[in-house]
């Protein structure tokens, strides 16, 4: 895997060139409605773009693909503590409980052999971690998913009030 190329992005702008870029992949998926709930002036995060694109298409594609009979994807910006994130919700069946704690794993897949090699969601957490993040995941069976990636909060660009002005 290549090292990131890390430069500074909005990640509102991330997710609205991503799901442009996704436009004709999802006319396929007819009965899927995207909704995008982005908070405003989120503080600039330092990323390797195409990696948190690649994930972001990953889980999309996943989602979309997990509700044949159609369904929501809410796709939602925000800040925790010291990340920017992307959560990113499905109401697809959800993933089974005893499947939680492998669907990182490389070759894991509950699909059909034509359908998909295991290989992405363990690829995303490699990308998002080579970028400082992480990414979580909550699932309901029968209620769908939220994949979560967090990006730190680029140290350089936090406000001036950190812990060394405290010292006398």
């Amino acid at each position: 895997m290549d090292e990131p190329k890390k430069d500074l992005f909005d990640m509102n702008e991330i997710v609205d060139d991503t799901i442009m870029f996704m436009e004709h992949h999802l006319t396929r998926f007819k009965h899927v409605e995207i909704s995008i709930e982005k908070k405003p002036d989120l503080p600039m995060v330092s990323v390797d773009k195409i990696h948190v694109q690649q994930t972001m298409v990953n889980i999309i594609m996943n989602a979309a693909q997990a509700m044949p009979e159609g369904g929501q994807i809410q796709i939602r910006t925000g800040t925790n503590d010291q990340y920017v994130f992307v959560a990113i919700s499905d109401t697809g069946p959800g993933i089974k409980e005893e499947d939680m704690e492998r669907i990182f794993e490389p070759f894991f897949t509950t699909k059909e052999k034509e359908q998909g090699t295991g290989l992405g969601l363990s690829l995303c957490k490699r990308l998002i971690e080579a970028n400082a993040g992480k990414i979580e995941v909550e699932s309901r069976a029968g209620k769908g998913t939220t994949f979560t990636i967090m990006i730190p909060v680029n140290e350089h660009l936090r406000s001036s009030t950190s812990s060394h002005h405290m010292q006398q």
